[in-house]
């Protein structure tokens, strides 16, 4: 603000009638104190760059990755703090600044600078292609895993924001992987365990390799037993994630046996002959089913392979003593099968004697084909994604939802995007990572700002892309 001020005032006297005397020394000054101020902003520009520029070049992990950006980097480094030891050495501003060859030096630092961070975001563009999850980190955060590479513990900070739900893994006394945990604490064993070879960005594609083939070898073995072993203790057999897909799975099955081998209409006719000859005769029809299941709760007419007595046996659960874990699993559990009862009574109500009647396609359903779970919804069928979630919550399923869902899965099936639109706090973020959790799959929320250009933009898209 003084140096300002200062040429303001030498500029105004240069202006001045009455200047001829003093010309020469008006002249004189407003050229150094120009100079100087050139001088004071690039420096300010340099400075900025080094202070960014320095903690990363300080590791031996970069310093052999990237050899001739070191090289520039020491020579520009050399020459800075010469700079910087002639001004500690010299605190005066009209003695130091208003000099050419600083000012020359300078631009020299901020050249040098310049292609030091050029090969910086290359180096750091070819580790993304290796490992794409890491286009989602910003490149401070991606060169500060980068430059504690070999300690590979030092990536456990980080972990969370490369995958949805590990927040961090177990190393064993030789740096082998064995389990993974949630940000809640669910303990899940890996299989296979797995070592951190090579660089960073290889073994955490490996660990992501693992991850997935954990989760398809639990579903695949919790698939395999769900009818043998009962509900009660089935459900805390696996983590929350598995308990929840097979369950849906299940559950998909068995509507679909019933509605091929006509047990769901024939039920229905039962069901309502019972309560229409009994002692409900003064509701009208399209309510008895509904109390019919309230007063006959067990009630043989509702087949049991359905979702009546798992609901007693997790409502039994829910009173008994339980950890922070099973309680979470619970939650989301019933959350969903509480979606599945009610999709199962409009069935009935509509006597779908179909499996390709739009009210039962338009669900979500889980099939296990091939060795491997696909998530379908109308005509549109996606892999199941086996990112580990953790033994997070799930939304509450409304008539919105499902229209969501529907419209969304559809524009995928597509490939499409699919964009919600409504007021704030509606919840349609909510509902896309809710969906994203039904999939399996990892999502990243990004809230835009003015600071967001396109080369983030682009970065954003190569990520998705990869």
């Amino acid at each position: 603000m003084l140096l300002e001020n200062h040429i303001l005032s030498v500029q105004q006297l240069a202006f001045s009638p009455l200047k001829t005397v003093f010309e020469d020394e008006i002249n004189e000054w407003e050229r150094k104190l120009k100079l100087t101020q050139e001088v004071l902003i690039l420096w300010m520009e340099v400075q900025r760059d080094w202070m960014y520029l320095e903690p990363i070049f300080t590791s031996e992990d970069i310093n052999v990755q990237l050899p001739v950006e070191t090289r520039k980097y020491n020579a520009m480094e050399r020459n800075w703090r010469r700079i910087m030891k002639n001004a500690y050495e010299n605190p005066y501003i009209m003695k130091i600044c208003p000099d050419q060859s600083l000012l020359e030096s300078l631009q020299e630092c901020q050249s040098l600078l310049e292609v030091v961070q050029k090969g910086l975001s290359n180096y750091v563009e070819v580790k993304r292609k290796i490992f794409p999850r890491f286009y989602f980190l910003s490149d401070d955060e991606l060169l500060e895993i980068l430059a504690q590479a070999k300690k590979v513990q030092a990536v456990q900070p980080h972990l969370r924001k490369c995958f949805e739900n590990i927040q961090e893994v177990r190393f064993e006394e030789d740096l082998q992987i064995t389990r993974m945990y949630s940000a809640e604490r669910e303990e899940v064993m890996l299989h296979p365990p797995m070592y951190p070879l090579r660089s960073v960005e290889y073994w955490l594609g490996d660990l992501e390799t693992v991850m997935r083939n954990t989760l398809r070898k639990m579903i695949e073995d919790a698939l395999s037993v769900v009818k043998e072993i009962p509900r009660k203790v089935w459900v805390y057999m696996w983590p929350g994630q598995v308990a929840l897909c097979c369950g849906q799975a299940y559950w998909t099955a068995q509507v679909e046996n019933g509605i091929l081998t006509k047990t769901l209409s024939n039920y229905y006719q039962e069901l309502l002959g019972h309560v229409r000859y009994g002692s409900m005769n003064r509701y009208k029809n399209h309510k008895l089913k509904y109390y019919a299941v309230s007063m006959y709760p067990k009630c043989y007419y509702i087949p049991k392979c359905f979702t009546l007595e798992k609901m007693d046996d997790l409502r039994e659960l829910v009173r008994g003593p339980q950890t922070e874990i099973q309680r979470l699993t619970l939650e989301a559990v019933i959350t969903i099968e509480v979606h599945a009862r009610d999709v199962l009574y409009k069935l009935l109500q509509e006597k779908v004697s179909n499996v390709n009647d739009f009210n039962w396609i338009s669900q979500l359903r889980y099939y296990w084909v091939n060795d491997d779970l696909k998530v379908r919804a109308v005509n549109a069928e996606f892999p199941y994604g086996y990112e580990y979630l953790g033994n997070t919550g799930r939304l509450v399923i409304t008539p919105l939802t499902d229209r969501c869902y529907l419209t969304l899965t559809g524009a995928l099936h597509l490939k499409f995007g699919g964009a919600p639109a409504g007021p704030a706090g509606t919840g349609k973020t909510e509902t896309t990572k809710d969906l994203a959790k039904a999939f399996a799959i990892q999502c990243v929320v990004f809230n835009c700002s003015d600071q967001l250009d396109f080369m983030s933009m682009g970065k954003f898209f190569k990520g998705l892309a990869r």
